[in-house]
């Protein structure tokens, strides 16, 4: 399942704490139905220097940031 992006629930909830408790549910909803899922989200700046996490990716079994070259 490739859910397009996570971004969208950030701006759509505005309580810091029920969005990381919606991010938290949605993660255990995938594995209890055992999909394999990828989900995107946007990053503040495209700039490595300035990568910055917040901190409910870290719920997430890995992350793979893409960078545009050119």
């Amino acid at each position: 399942m490739v859910i397009d992006s996570i971004s969208l629930l950030d701006i759509l909830v505005n309580d810091p704490l029920t969005y990381r408790r919606s991010m938290l549910a949605l993660v255990s909803n995938l594995r209890r139905m055992g999909v394999t899922s990828i989900l995107t989200a946007e990053l503040s700046s495209p700039e490595r220097a300035k990568l910055e996490f917040k901190p409910e990716f870290f719920i997430f079994d890995g992350i793979i940031i893409m960078y545009q070259v050119g």
